[in-house]
């Protein structure tokens, strides 16, 4: 990221020195914090005393202790965060050391049992010093190693108390061997077994000034030993120690390297070490940490609320936690009081005081630089002109909505005014006119775009919304146009954003706020150098030819202006001067060049929404992320971490393969929602809106479930085929008996022989029950399906289906039905149409669905389940009546794991079953009118303490009656299960 990118973390701008503000963080955890951390990715890590924090510019989301979760947070007071591996983030909480994945969303922790005082990161190598608990290392393999004091093993830390929270208390050595500083001696920590010796004082020359070891630091070979009584050195190549003789008897709180020296903080001063000479380098300073760049440099301390800066004191308001550096430029200070930012940019837009001419105007430069000037506001009030353009010994200029032309060397005026009954007219309310590709170009604000052939001024084509096409001018209100360095045409409109004309597809590429434009109502468009400007009702945009979206400038950089109506532009020496009714601002063209940034967007989530909307975190490392069958759509919270200007950072991404291009634009914080479809792997690409980022690619490799699955699959095309086989042999065999017959009667014939086929060839043989079936087919064929299965247990399933369509297709249909019925578990008859549902989807043969009954003859009941089926009915001999059992439900193949409701009832002696297609109550008389499903259920009622056989006849003679020897137009398909009657033997 460049440095640019950190221009304004608070909504200040200062011209000179340094500045202070606040970072305004939205639902932060809260405004003690502890620590801060920013990411190569540019997140910002907030560690508070309730909970961690990451903040992308735009969004803030919070992590917590959650004591029901093995992979949050143990401990809500995140003291450290640092970076431990790529896409790994350190948290050291009061319990534990934490690293979290931030692609599999776990903090995997290792429980420490003290508050942590100090830490230090050598590679993967972690070690921290606690308050009451001694010492904790983990290793490279990620194995915790606890080290605490024991009065019996003398080869342990020569203490567990680590109450001071100031001075460094590791160093390492050239072969990565630890030496620790504690107020009980010197430790040195052998790193290949853990093993400890000690250094104390003692009466021995060229040993340690004192127990109390306050800081220790390695640097060329030698170790640096600060105590309360003053400075050590270790040679480690003799082993010697020797004293600084220079520091009598004065506390060395803290020792770091700046540079190419040594800086030592004592109580009241900082001293330097270089090439073994020891100098005051500050005096009257009370700090003990350096945080520094080339261009200065920061003293503080912890706990302290003022800083210093160069020679410059700074009261930060509030006890400094801890320091962060940014970009080398600015300061974050963690405090009591939230985060303080401490910033010496200059705003990149300036108050000015330079004075304007009316040469220096942008839209009034070529006129006071034209020859003909001095003719031309001689001649004409120019306080009137809206827009003017020379060609050749003309000067044309729009002037009260007229367009007209000035001939130079006859010095005769011409005006086009609007003639509703010359087509070749120029409009109404013209508003601006350019050449472009040797046309004339006229904008209207009432009718849109008009192209112009310059030599006989005839209309070549009026440029207007077409809502069948897509590239059309999607404005018919033109507020200003401009052919811009790079001899691109540009239409701005007053309230439909700005148009980018492509030469072509003779259309327009549609730029609004999505593109980073602050307002679709444009103002007034220039461009000077590479760089395009457009003036609009929320702010000034601009946009340099290799960008992707447009830049703003506003109160971020300085630009403090309220209306941006009547604005006007200058430019004078490389600088545009911004003037509104009482200022005037400068912004140097290099400044806009230094603007520009580049920020790789990332992906802070995942998220897989089941059929139920339940969510599911899924897990993306090693660039791919797996999902599973039960996920319907996928939800990505994409982030473009930005703290300048975050709003109106953009990104592309394409979805499918990884030849796309990323085309797609959103808004930062603007999430992606892709919907499942199919089991083919994709890839995601994703791509900055800034210059030269790189795409970031994450697959998507999608889990088919079973009966999707390459074997299953073969299995569904083999049926089909099968099937349309089936259909084609006899259709061949239909064509060559009936020649003479139409092919679509022949077509219908097979499809109807097909369908007969598939119904069950046997009725079964039930104990105690009559069963009679009847199917009258259409001459169109609907595609009605009746058939019976038995289980292992010798249970009868009977099932009765309609397929939507006609022909061949609901034959198709019938045919997956029949072999996903053979196929699946013989279970309960609403899991059973769970199971078949799911295999009719996967198949997915377009729109068609097939509506089914199963009915299950069980004991002394049946158990009914529908899928959008008409009524079954039962006709009770008991009390003589009929019930209507409706079940609600989708046709089988509308959605993946749907559930189907099932109902129960007493099939008992004398009772009977019916059940029927749509084909009998909806059938229509000669008149029209529909039989409907009340005549159906009074003829059962009417017969139904009869048999089976007088039951179908009744409805046979019901459908012919009401008929009257008309085709009926849909399979009529009804099946009746009687329970006889048994007769009791009397003696």
């Amino acid at each position: 990221m460049s440095k640019k990118l950190f221009i304004s973390y608070f909504l200040l701008s200062f011209a000179f020195g340094q500045s202070l503000g606040k970072l305004s963080v939205p639902n932060l955890s809260s405004n003690t914090i502890y620590s801060a951390f920013h990411s190569k990715s540019g997140i910002l890590w907030i560690g508070t005393d309730q909970g961690l924090n990451r903040f992308d510019g735009i969004s803030n989301d919070v992590f917590r202790s959650n004591p029901f979760s093995e992979y949050a947070l143990n401990g809500n007071r995140a003291w450290f965060i640092d970076h431990y591996s790529k896409d790994t983030l350190m948290v050291i909480s009061d319990n534990a050391i934490h690293l979290f994945g931030n692609k599999d969303y776990k903090f995997n922790r290792y429980n420490i049992e003290s508050r942590p005082t100090h830490y230090s990161k050598l590679g993967k190598e972690l070690w921290i010093a606690t308050y009451s608990s001694g010492i904790y290392r983990l290793d490279a393999q990620k194995k915790l190693h606890h080290l605490r004091f024991d009065p019996l093993d003398p080869f342990t830390v020569s203490t567990s108390n680590f109450t001071s929270n100031t001075g460094n208390k590791f160093a390492y050595d050239i072969e990565g061997n630890v030496w620790l500083a504690t107020n009980q001696g010197l430790n040195f920590i052998q790193s290949s077994d853990n093993t400890v010796k000690r250094f104390f004082r003692s009466n021995t020359d060229n040993l340690l000034l004192s127990d109390n070891v306050t800081a220790v630091f390695f640097d060329d070979g030698v170790l640096y030993i600060g105590t309360d009584k003053g400075l050590n050195y270790l040679d480690l190549a003799t082993g010697q120690f020797t004293i600084e003789n220079n520091i009598n008897n004065e506390s060395v709180i803290n020792i770091v390297k700046k540079d190419e020296e040594i800086l030592l903080f004592l109580k009241e001063n900082i001293y330097s070490i270089k090439n073994n000479v020891l100098t005051t380098y500050r005096d009257n300073i009370s700090v003990d940490s350096f945080l520094g760049n080339e261009r200065t440099g920061l003293f503080w301390a912890k706990g302290k609320k003022t800083v210093v800066l160069g020679d410059k004191t700074i009261d930060i308001g509030s006890e400094v936690h801890s320091v962060l550096a940014i970009e080398n430029d600015d300061f974050f200070f963690t405090t009591e009081d939230g985060i303080k930012v401490l910033s010496s940019k200059e705003a990149v837009v300036k108050t000015s005081n330079i004075s304007l001419f009316n040469k220096d105007n942008i839209f009034l430069s070529k006129l006071y630089g034209s020859k003909h000037f001095d003719a031309i506001n001689s001649r004409f009030d120019l306080s009137t002109i809206d827009d003017y353009l020379f060609l050749d010994n003309y000067f044309w200029f729009v002037s009260e909505g007229v367009a007209g032309r000035w001939n130079f060397n006859e010095d005769a005026v011409d005006y086009f005014e609007f003639n509703a009954r010359n087509p070749n007219s120029f409009p109404q309310s013209v508003s601006s006119l350019v050449l472009f590709e040797n046309d004339l170009w006229v904008g209207s604000i009432e009718t849109g775009l008009y192209r112009f052939d310059i030599e006989n001024l005839s209309l070549k084509k009026h440029y207007q919304f077409d809502m069948n096409e897509s590239n059309s001018l999607q404005t018919s209100i033109v507020s200003d146009l401009l052919v811009d360095s790079s001899n691109k045409l540009w239409v701005g409109s007053g309230g439909d954003g700005l148009f980018l004309y492509d030469t072509a597809i003779d259309g327009f590429i549609h730029k609004g706020i999505e593109d980073g434009l602050t307002s679709t109502i444009i103002i007034q468009l220039f461009s000077i150098s590479d760089i395009f400007f457009v003036n609009t009702r929320s702010g000034i945009n601009y946009f340099q030819f290799d960008d992707i979206s447009f830049s703003s400038l506003d109160g971020e950089d300085g630009l403090n202006i309220q209306n941006y109506d009547e604005l006007m532009f200058y430019t004078v020496d490389e600088q545009l001067i911004i003037k509104d009714e009482t200022h005037k601002y400068s912004i140097t063209y290099s400044d806009l060049d230094n603007m520009s940034f580049s920020s790789n967007p990332i992906i802070k989530s995942i998220v897989g929404l089941d059929s139920y909307n339940n969510e599911h975190l899924l897990p993306f490392n090693n660039g791919q992320v797996d999902i599973s069958p039960s996920i319907t759509s996928i939800l990505l919270d994409v982030s473009v971490p930005s703290f300048y200007k975050a709003n109106q950072g953009r990104y592309s991404y394409s979805f499918g393969s990884s030849l796309d291009v990323p085309t797609i634009t959103k808004k930062a914080g603007e999430k992606i929602v892709i919907p499942k479809r199919g089991y083919r792997n994709q890839k995601l690409l994703l791509l900055s809106s800034g210059v030269n980022t790189n795409p970031i690619e994450l697959d998507f490799n999608y889990i088919a479930p079973w009966y999707y699955r390459w074997w299953s699959v073969t299995s569904y095309i083999i049926i089909i085929f099968g099937a349309i086989y089936v259909y084609s042999s006899n259709r061949a065999k239909k064509l060559q008996r009936r020649m003479e017959q139409a092919r679509k009667s022949e077509e219908l014939e097979a499809a109807r022989d097909l369908q007969l086929q598939l119904l069950a060839k046997k009725i079964p043989e039930m104990e105690n029950i009559e069963v009679e079936t009847y199917i009258q087919t259409a001459t169109e064929v609907g595609g009605d399906y009746f058939d019976f299965l038995e289980t292992e247990e010798g249970v009868v399933i009977a099932a009765c289906g309609d397929a939507t369509g006609h022909g061949t297709t609901s034959g198709m249909m019938v045919s997956i039905t029949k072999a996903g019925l053979k196929g699946i578990k013989k279970q309960a008859p609403n899991k059973m149409l769970t199971d078949l549902n799911n295999i009719v989807k996967s198949v997915d043969i377009g729109r068609l669905r097939m509506s089914l009954n199963l009915l299950e003859f069980k004991n002394s009941h049946v158990n009914i389940s529908s899928a959008a089926m008409p009524p079954v009915y039962h006709f009770s001999n008991i009390d003589n009546s009929v019930s209507e059992i409706e079940l609600v439900g989708t046709p089988l193949g509308s959605f993946y794991d749907e559930e189907f409701d099932s109902a129960q009832v007493q099939f008992s002696e004398g009772d009977a079953i019916v059940i029927l297609s749509d084909g009998l109550p909806e059938a229509p008389n000669r008149d029209g009118k529909m039989l409907d499903y009340p005549a159906v259920m009074d003829c059962i009622k009417n017969s139904g303490s009869k048999s089976a056989r007088e039951i179908k006849v009744a409805l046979i003679d019901l459908a012919e009656s009401w008929l009257d020897g008309t085709q009926n137009p849909d399979d009529i398909t009804f099946l009746i299960f009687k329970k006889k009657e048994l007769v009791s033997l009397k003696a």
